[in-house]
């Protein structure tokens, strides 16, 4: 066999576990990012964990906001940075509406988006994300359009086999039961969305208060308090945190000397410079960006993207190694913009509070510009390190294939890489005025072998239903990486 080819079919076949059951081993994929960093495997980080979880904070806001201008505040920084001395400049949306800290790769979308839904759905699950908690904070508001949304799309994933996350919600930080009777009784109560509400400890989580609940809705859920303070640990045995600096706290002591829960954060709205250090604003002088590790905010923009904070929690998280790690966040997009005031915006003329720009933010979700997926690979590896991962196997024995010759030949061909079955077309307006359609879904890949002889490599595709006709000159490619580096080719593949 040409030395070269079979460079190809050691890093193909390398890539999936051996298939039984409708499981598209996700844990067993391997990649190399944007910044070249290789995704911890089984072989480098062990087996599956038992008794470990992963809870991602989680937004369903953006359609309080639908209404308005999508304004991305990195654009007004790069185009205007006058911007930032001037309340009244054109480039800023009105104030107190949300504005986006950068445009998200999937667009300034609305969480009542499907085709999104179904998307963050299989990104999630492929992650090892066990659970969404939808943030729920402010005031009367539980989103229902988007949990709705959430619902309905994720329910037809795992009819199509995606191990989508379950779902709990954080309310207010305080005894308040507002929201928590709201929920149980709109919701709970009702059984909605029973296959995607998440347990602990035997009942469904929700990170409120217990007091001042009245029964049955009191003996219903688990309660985890959240703690609001990015600093100060727990004040109480059954608190939880949403997000802390380093080093952070363990949560909710266990018999065996052990913790329940502890954050780890993309980054933290918080300030030594306010009040000797409390919770800030991101706009705020020496808020802890994603750049800020080691006690400083680090000056090299390589900090920035390689997400040093984020690196420095996930290392503290491990160490105390809870056996749920909560994650902030995912689909955080969005900020009010408030004017100037001395006392709460460090004296800027401009404020924001949870999301600013690309260093001042605390999403993972992929985006368009400098950060691209460089976070959601991060958070990858980092839950991989966590929970564990499967081993994947190695390649079946050379054989030939006879081309037209029926697909029981390829019956013991291993290892099958799988995707998730299940393919959608978009068509749902975005903020403002934008509207966002997408009708190219075709041929629905869900899963391909890999095998050789001495002479030929041999490719199969199987799709979900049958192949399109084919046509245009991009109908159906296949790329291949044939040197096993990144850095030569198209995007690192040489061969089409």
């Amino acid at each position: 066999m040409h030395p070269q080819l079979s460079l190809v079919l050691l890093l193909v076949l390398a890539l999936a576990a051996c298939a039984s059951a409708r499981d598209v081993f996700s844990d067993t994929w391997v990649a190399h990012d944007g910044l070249h960093r290789t995704l911890a495997t089984g072989d480098t980080v062990g087996g599956p964990r038992e008794g470990k979880a992963v809870g991602m904070f989680y937004w369903l806001w953006h359609t309080h906001s639908a209404g308005n201008r999508a304004v991305n505040i990195q654009a007004v920084l790069d185009e205007h940075p006058e911007a930032m001395e001037d309340p009244d400049h054109p480039a800023w949306g009105p104030l107190y509406a949300h504005h986006w800290w950068n445009e998200p790769v999937f667009g300034f979308y609305r969480n009542t988006d499907e085709w999104v839904a179904r998307k963050h759905g299989e990104m999630l699950a492929d992650m090892g994300v066990d659970v969404i908690i939808i943030d729920a904070t402010n005031g009367e508001l539980t989103w229902e359009e988007g949990y709705e949304t959430i619902f309905r799309v994720w329910s037809e994933a795992k009819r199509d086999g995606v191990d989508t996350p379950k779902l709990a919600f954080m309310c207010a930080f305080a005894p308040i039961n507002n929201i928590v009777m709201k929920l149980y009784e709109n919701l709970y109560s009702k059984g909605i969305g029973e296959e995607h509400w998440f347990y602990w400890k035997g009942k469904p989580l929700i990170m409120a208060y217990p007091d001042n609940v009245p029964e049955p809705a009191r003996s219903f859920f688990t309660f985890r308090p959240g703690q609001p303070l990015y600093h100060t640990g727990p004040v109480r045995d059954d608190q939880w945190g949403w997000l802390e600096i380093y080093p952070q706290h363990g949560f909710a002591p266990t018999e065996d000397g052990g913790f329940e829960q502890a954050t780890v954060g993309v980054a933290q709205n918080y300030s030594e410079m306010k009040n000797g250090g409390n919770t800030a604003q991101f706009t705020w002088p020496g808020s802890f960006g994603r750049s800020y590790h080691g006690g400083h905010q680090d000056p090299d923009a390589a900090a920035m993207y390689y997400g040093m904070n984020f690196q420095e929690q996930w290392e503290r998280g491990l160490e105390i190694d809870p056996e749920f790690l909560f994650i902030t966040g995912f689909n955080e997009w969005t900020a009010m913009r408030f004017p100037y005031n001395d006392r709460h915006w460090g004296g800027q003329p401009v404020g924001f509070v949870d999301q600013f720009n690309n260093d001042k933010s605390r999403d993972v979700e992929p985006t368009k510009g400098r950060l691209m997926d460089h976070f959601l690979y991060q958070t990858a590896h980092g839950i991989r390190r966590y929970k564990g991962a499967r081993t994947a196997c190695g390649p079946s024995e050379p054989r030939t294939i006879q081309i037209g010759g029926g697909p029981d030949q390829w019956r013991d061909v291993g290892p099958e890489f799988r995707a998730h079955r299940g393919l959608m077309d978009r068509n749902h307006p975005g903020a403002g005025d934008l509207h966002y359609t997408n009708d190219t879904a075709r041929n629905d890949i869900i899963a391909s072998k890999v095998c050789r002889d001495e002479e030929y490599v041999y490719f199969q595709v199987e799709t979900a239903e049958d192949l399109s006709d084919p046509s245009g000159a991009s109908w159906m490619w296949l790329f291949l990486n044939s040197d096993r580096n990144p850095n030569t080719g198209w995007a690192g593949y040489e061969v089409i």
